[in-house]
């Protein structure tokens, strides 16, 4: 399988960390702020820099987890993309 693109990376924070968080993005790194939809019901910031996006999360435990935009994927859907690239490749060829 190939990465053929990143939409956003996703960085969740303890809620205590989120506006130190929030700051250190914005002002520390430049990047402006978004709106994050409503639809979230977790606290949390979206921020844009080019043309890749930032989500910080914040969370009631102190973790720290990043993702890149993505969920697991299942045994079924890693073969299903595995023989898609390969007739990708194969197509190339």
């Amino acid at each position: 399988m190939k990465i053929h693109a990143v939409n956003h990376i996703q960085v969740n924070v303890s809620l205590a960390e989120l506006p130190a968080a929030r700051e250190f993005y914005l002002s520390f790194l430049g990047m402006k702020e978004i709106p994050r939809p409503a639809v979230f019901k977790s606290e949390g910031f979206w921020f844009h820099a080019g043309d890749r996006e930032m989500h910080i999360g914040g969370k009631k435990k102190s973790i720290r987890r990043a993702n890149a935009g993505s969920r697991p994927l299942t045994k079924s859907m890693t073969c299903a993309r595995a023989e898609e690239d390969r007739g990708s490749a194969a197509a190339d060829q």
